[in-house]
């Protein structure tokens, strides 16, 4: 069944508000996105090398990333949101893999060691209050054989409660997904209100994007009270299959 389109709704203003950043937070998360801004025009996450978990000390965000020799070994750090991504769509089955807390905070920034620790600090020091890094949980769905299959992306996060770390998670999660411009990617009124496979989505613009060998579509943006979901596809049927298997 196609998509119904719709003017932007204001009738969940709870959730409206997880991807909507505010300007406190565009002011407190300006040192993240100085960091991760270069990247998102080009990155498209790889798989990182598997490590057993991390911490909430600084330190221990150390050697999450992986170097490229390392692939395709992946983390299982956030199995609880790799649990609510599709295993396939369209019947290509997808390879999931997830980080937790500093390393994903590693994975985006391209840091490690002292140059982690220096953005960590920074970080909790221009938010309102102390951040629990623990809270950020992040996850990837994507093709499985990047030789035959066409690009496609499920990423998904955890939404935390303080409003603080769901506008860091929001910043990270667009930043990585390769938005030219991760803070005009929260501001929903750019974006066409659908309902599709019985879920409030939000649609982008393919220009909002890098489009490359890599990645290719439109951002869908769908959450619920537990997590934060942002699809990438050129194909709306693929879109609406992977987001009919998310929760509601």
């Amino acid at each position: 069944m196609p998509a119904r389109r719709r003017r932007p709704s204001v009738k969940n203003e709870k959730h409206r508000a997880g991807w909507m950043l505010t300007c406190t937070a565009r002011v407190a998360l300006l040192t993240v996105a100085a960091i991760v801004a270069g990247c998102s025009a080009t990155a498209t996450p790889s798989a990182p090398a598997s490590t057993a978990g991390s911490s909430s000390s600084p330190a221990s965000a150390a050697g999450c990333a992986p170097s490229p020799s390392a692939l395709p070994v992946v983390s299982h750090q956030a199995p609880e949101v790799e649990a609510v991504l599709p295993a396939s769509v369209a019947g290509r089955t997808l390879t999931r893999w997830s980080l937790r807390g500093q390393c994903w905070l590693e994975l985006a920034s391209g840091k490690t060691g002292s140059d982690l620790d220096q953005l960590v600090t920074s970080l909790q020091s221009a938010a309102p209050h102390q951040l629990d890094l623990t809270n950020l949980a992040y996850g990837v769905a994507g093709r499985s054989d990047t030789h035959t299959d066409p690009p496609f992306f499920v990423y998904g996060a955890a939404r935390p409660t303080d409003q603080a770390e769901i506008e860091l998670a929001v910043q990270l999660l667009f930043s990585g997904a390769g938005f030219h411009d991760p803070y005009a990617g929260s501001d929903l009124r750019k974006y066409q209100n659908e309902t599709i496979a019985g879920r409030e989505v939000y649609l982008g613009t393919l220009d909002m994007l890098t489009q490359d060998e890599h990645q290719r579509g439109r951002p869908f943006l769908y959450q619920t009270d537990a997590f934060m979901f942002l699809v990438i596809t050129d194909e709306d049927a693929w879109a609406a299959d992977a987001i009919g298997q998310l929760p509601k």
